[in-house]
């Protein structure tokens, strides 16, 4: 199942099928670090010239952590943009990083004493929330 986590107070998140509305953009290009980065922002490249991609509250993800945009991703006639998130990035981002911007995904678990996850057809098609942990 495809989703974007929303997150909350705590050590967990909340997984919600109605938070994917499909790819944020059309877009076939492929978008990298330019230069190595950290903290709260991030220089990229490989975007569509003059345009506004991403809006602010939208995701990407940088290596395997999943970010939240605080405003808007504005490139220049380069194609270059500095995407700048809500939270730090946990470590030092490598030059030519790849980052994806359509689909966004994170890398999660099952909080330990989880119990098993069961999903039926009649579960998915009524919505449902499972909490998970960042897995890193």
């Amino acid at each position: 199942m495809a989703g974007v986590l929303r997150a909350r107070a705590g050590a967990g998140a909340q997984l919600s099928r109605s938070d994917y509305h499909g790819p944020q953009h059309d877009g076939t290009f492929t978008v990298r670090a330019n230069g190595a980065g950290s903290g709260y922002e991030l220089q990229t490249d490989g975007w569509p010239a003059s345009s506004t991609i991403l809006l602010a509250g939208q995701f990407v993800t940088v290596g395997d952590q999943l970010m939240r945009l605080d405003q808007d991703a504005a490139t220049n006639a380069a194609g270059a943009a500095l995407l700048k998130f809500h939270a730090p990035l946990r470590r030092v981002v490598a030059n030519d990083t790849p980052i994806e911007s359509r689909n966004p995904w994170l890398l999660a678990s099952m909080p330990e004493g989880a119990p098993m996850l069961s999903v039926g057809l009649a579960r998915i098609q009524s919505g449902f929330g499972i909490d998970v942990v960042e897995a890193y």
